[in-house]
């Protein structure tokens, strides 16, 4: 197997989404003087991820995942807050967030000199871009292609026949490896593609 370009995944696979959510959510929760407690995150990541299945799956839009988020989250919590309010503060935060993955930064060094580095993210490019700058990963990336880019997020074919287009020419789908964290959006949708 010669792989010449790796697909990577930004979201608990490069950056650590899910600590950096929480301090996200803790702060988030400070600034509007609303009490928080360790047990509510787990409730945010359970919610979050299925939120985040739906738009994989095509059954939600992302701007319409943004729009309900906070007030779901805060229904299940029995708080009465405004939820889209705390959504604009929390995507600002989050935006901000760059906590690396121990080895991202040696990892992406060492496959960036035999290998094309190219980030594949639902998320929205200019929140990745200023994540993985940072976290003093973005010299290291040579494309980065988002669902915001591509129109439809993984594991849908067509984001990744979007990513296919903005890959130097002659790059064939046998020599791509995807790194991701998401069993369904980044492996299954790889497979299914038929790259590595």
């Amino acid at each position: 197997m010669d792989i010449t370009t790796l697909f990577w995944d930004v979201d608990n696979t490069l950056l650590d989404f899910t600590e950096g959510s929480r301090l996200c959510m803790q702060e988030g929760f400070r600034h509007f003087g609303l009490s928080y407690r360790d047990e509510m995150f787990p409730v945010f990541r359970r919610m979050n991820d299925d939120l985040w299945h739906q738009v994989e799956q095509g059954s939600l839009t992302r701007d319409r995942l943004f729009e309900i988020r906070w007030n779901t989250i805060f229904r299940a919590l029995g708080i009465d807050f405004d939820g889209p309010l705390f959504e604009s503060y929390f995507r600002s935060s989050l935006r901000e967030s760059a906590v690396p993955i121990d080895g991202a930064k040696e990892m992406l060094q060492r496959t960036h000199r035999i290998c094309t580095n190219v980030i594949t993210s639902n998320a929205v490019r200019a929140q990745q871009e200023n994540r993985l700058k940072k976290a003093g990963l973005l010299s290291d990336i040579d494309i980065i292609a988002t669902s915001e880019d591509a129109g439809c997020s993984k594991p849908q074919k067509e984001f990744f026949d979007y990513c296919m287009t903005v890959l130097p020419q002659g790059t064939r789908k046998e020599n791509i490896l995807i790194v991701g964290d998401n069993p369904a959006a980044d492996i299954a949708g790889g497979k299914a593609f038929g790259i590595h």
